[in-house]
């Protein structure tokens, strides 16, 4: 859970700069885990958590089963990679999108696609966390252009790991992703930092 210092995901954080140069996929994982730290310090509704389909799988389970079976089941249902999105989402603001360090603008995070670029990018960690399927090469810093997004499309296979791969924001971008939202829960839960946080 979120420290009140935002000491956890800090840590994460952390060790995702200083592994970047020598193991840029650990490195990646890092950040993923710092932001799903950060989820841990929000909560979220039945609307946010479960698609319709699933909110109405529940409520039948609940008239049908009773309460106890429903909150049992209920439970189980993490949800990790939408509280990992959904807080991400809720921490970046106007001042991030207009705020990006790509030298190319067709290279920076925009927020009409946002939701689908972390998706990827948690879909990215659990695979190479269930498969060992490298991808440091694809996501690894580009100094010279600091572009959020990956330049053209993967030469990969199978077509779903391609369209993950094509997804998911660069290390620079998730990185930034992550820097903006520690940022951003400091200045609303701990301390004042900019007003651009606001």
């Amino acid at each position: 859970f979120v420290g009140t210092d935002g000491g956890v995901p800090r840590k994460f954080y952390l060790q995702a700069l200083q592994l970047v140069e020598s193991d840029p996929e650990i490195a990646f994982l890092n950040l993923v885990t710092a932001g799903e730290v950060l989820s841990g310090g929000f909560s979220f509704n039945d609307e946010e958590l479960f698609d319709e389909t699933t909110r109405n799988v529940l409520e039948t389970i609940k008239r049908e089963a009773g309460e106890k079976i429903h909150s049992a089941i209920k439970g189980k249902l993490y949800q990790v990679r939408r509280k990992f999105r959904l807080t991400l989402q809720r921490l970046l603001n106007e001042p991030f999108y207009a705020g990006s360090e790509s030298i190319y603008p067709f290279a920076a995070l925009k927020q009409d696609d946002l939701e689908s670029r972390l998706n990827a990018a948690y879909d990215l960690r659990s695979r190479y966390v269930h498969t060992g399927a490298r991808f440091g090469g694809w996501i690894q810093p580009d100094c010279s252009s600091f572009a959020d997004l990956m330049f053209g499309e993967p030469v990969a296979e199978p077509a779903d790991w391609k369209k993950i791969l094509s997804m998911t924001p660069t290390f620079i971008g998730l990185e930034r992703i992550l820097r903006y939202s520690l940022l951003r829960f400091i200045h609303l839960n701990i301390v004042p930092v900019d007003e651009r946080l606001n």
